[in-house]
């Protein structure tokens, strides 16, 4: 999800609810971004953003193809100081984890100019080992979730690392990147659900790299190139979800880069994309991605992780 407020203060909102908005004078312009209704690790399309928001002050262009498919772009139609609060999208669970690694979200203000398209992809969450529509799969979720003293590990099982949500420009074909909220990594088969800490890039010039894939997928970039098929793929080629390691399990990443499962979770997109597991440890969490504030914003709320969904 991703809320643009048109604003000219600066009152703090409350950390305790992290969807409201500061008091401002224009309490009518505010404009709210979400999936469309997009799961997995493809972006929404054109007619699912089109019923989406047919009745919102939302007006998005989709792209169908290239590095722009699912991305939605917005024309900004007047000039002032926006606040922009990004949203990451949340890890999916495995097998033995039933809670998830929470996605980012960062605020930030920036000077927008009448006529100027942002592009914005909203992350969309990596995909839940279980519970499963699968009703053969769904039987291994319930009888590994039993109180029994040997489990026997199935191949696969991790969730899917969650999608980054990134907010950028595109000038003379070279993308620039405003502001990016990381993905939480998918938890492993049997994970110890460790909580990670938020981390955070400013730099444009440090190149915004995948993680490292092993058997579950890395998370996608800024602009690195592409990675192995469990990997998500970098923002510059499309910021598509990777695939999970085989066809039993399918818990792949979310759109925004998140990496495919394993017997440990896929990691998450961002700035920086997270890394997986070398050994393919069950008990190992993908790695979140790491957010991202560009020189053109003023930090209002650095990141916290809060979202459980997409």
């Amino acid at each position: 999800m991703l809320p643009f407020l048109r604003t000219n203060k600066t009152t703090p909102p409350s950390i305790r609810s992290p969807l409201s908005f500061p008091t401002t004078d224009y309490p009518d312009k505010k404009w709210i971004f979400h999936t469309c209704g997009g799961v997995g690790p493809e972006g929404p399309t054109p007619s699912q953003c089109l019923n989406s928001y047919r009745y919102s002050s939302v007006n998005v262009t989709v792209g169908t193809r290239g590095p722009f498919k699912g991305i939605q772009m917005w024309l900004v139609q007047e000039t002032g100081t926006y606040r922009v609060t990004a949203y990451g999208a949340a890890g999916g669970r495995s097998v033995l984890a039933m809670s998830r690694s929470h996605g980012v979200y960062i605020t930030g203000d920036f000077l927008l100019r009448r006529g100027e398209l942002l592009h914005i992809l909203v992350g969309q969450k990596g995909e839940d080992a279980c519970p499963n529509i699968n009703p053969m799969l769904n039987k291994i979720c319930q009888e590994q979730s039993a109180p029994m003293s040997n489990k026997t590990q199935v191949k696969g099982g991790g969730g899917g690392g969650g999608g980054a949500t990134y907010v950028f420009k595109v000038v003379k074909d070279v993308f620039i990147p405003l502001i990016i909220a990381a993905g939480g990594g998918g938890r492993g088969y049997s994970s110890l659900s460790e909580m990670q800490l938020e981390q955070m890039d400013y730099d444009p010039s440090q190149p915004g790299r995948n993680g490292k894939s092993s058997a579950a997928g890395g998370g996608g970039g800024w602009n690195d190139t592409a990675p192995v098929s469990q990997g998500g793929r970098p923002l510059v080629l499309g910021g598509q979800g990777g695939q999970a390691c085989q066809k039993f399990w399918q818990t792949r990443g979310g759109f925004g880069g998140g990496g495919g499962g394993c017997m440990s979770g896929g990691a998450a997109g961002g700035y920086r994309g997270g890394n997986t597991s070398l050994d393919d440890n069950p008990k190992h969490d993908g790695d979140d991605g790491t957010s991202f504030l560009g020189p053109e914003g003023e930090p209002f709320l650095y990141p916290l992780k809060g979202n459980v969904t997409h």
